[in-house]
């Protein structure tokens, strides 16, 4: 489970998002849309600039846990995010 401060913000004038921050630098969006969840997974922390390390529609019914195959697919989007932008401050 994913240890992360909860904030809800508004999306637009009908729409509310919630943002958890997992980490320092690492936010997960969750909104949901017409009965289905979707999410998406974003650093801030490179380079000044924001990274989409992962959009997906959640498909599991319950439990709010993300797949394990989902984190390790964010965990090297990181990786691969913090390189891009090391070659940026060059």
């Amino acid at each position: 489970m994913i240890n992360a401060k909860r904030a809800i913000s508004k999306v637009n004038a009908n729409e509310l998002a919630e943002f958890f921050q997992v980490s320092a630098n690492l936010f997960i969006v969750v909104k949901d849309f017409r009965g289905d969840t979707f999410r998406a997974v974003h650093t801030l922390r490179c380079a000044g600039a924001v990274y989409v390390l992962h959009a997906f529609q959640k498909k599991s019914k319950t439990g709010r846990e993300m797949p394990r195959r989902d984190i390790e697919l964010i965990k090297q989007r990181l990786r691969e995010a913090e390189q891009i932008a090391k070659g940026m401050e060059r």
